[in-house]
C-alpha cells in the first residue's frame, strides 16, 4: 500500500522532470507521461475491472512510469559508458516488443544526454529511493480485491 512519503517521492521527482517538455516545442515528459495514462487505464479497465487501488491512481501510476523508463534508460546508457555492455539498450527491432514509452524515454536521454545525466546525478539520493518501490506493492491495498 503506498503511503505520502511514496507519493511525494514519486510527484518530486515526477516534477523534476519538467525540463524535458522545455527543450524544444515538444513536449517529451507530458507525451511519455500522456502514454503511461492511457496504457494504465486500459490495464485497470480491462484486465483489473473492480480492483480497488486505493491512493495509487491512474495518475500517480503514470508518473511513476514516467520516472521509472528514464531512470533505467539512463541507468542503461551508464551501463554501456563504464562497460561496453549495450544488453540494456534498446534498438529499433525492439520497439515491436517493448512499451512505445520505454523507447520514447530512451531516445529523449540519447538525444539530450548532457541534461539527462544532469538530472539524474541531482536527484540521486531520491532516485535511489525511488528504485526501491516496487508496482505490485504499491497497488496493493490489503483488501479483498473482486476477483
Amino acid at each position: 500500500m503506498i503511503n505520502n512519503k511514496q507519493i511525494k517521492l514519486i510527484n518530486t521527482l515526477y516534477d523534476d522532470l519538467q525540463f524535458m517538455n522545455n527543450i524544444t516545442w515538444n513536449k517529451y515528459r507530458d507525451n511519455i507521461y500522456k502514454y503511461e495514462l492511457q496504457q494504465e487505464k486500459q490495464h485497470r479497465n480491462g484486465w483489473c475491472g473492480g480492483r480497488d487501488y486505493g491512493r495509487f491512481t491512474a495518475t500517480l501510476s503514470a508518473k511513476y512510469f514516467t520516472v521509472k523508463h528514464m531512470i533505467d534508460c539512463i541507468k542503461a546508457y551508464k551501463k554501456f559508458l563504464k562497460d561496453y555492455d549495450k544488453s540494456k539498450l534498446h534498438t529499433i527491432k525492439d520497439y515491436l516488443h517493448i512499451k512505445t514509452s520505454i523507447i520514447m524515454a530512451e531516445s529523449f536521454m540519447l538525444n539530450y544526454t548532457d541534461k539527462s545525466l544532469k538530472w539524474f546525478e541531482e536527484n540521486l539520493v531520491q532516485i535511489v529511493n525511488f528504485q526501491l518501490l516496487d508496482y505490485c506493492e504499491l497497488v496493493d491495498t490489503d483488501k479483498k480485491q473482486v476477483a
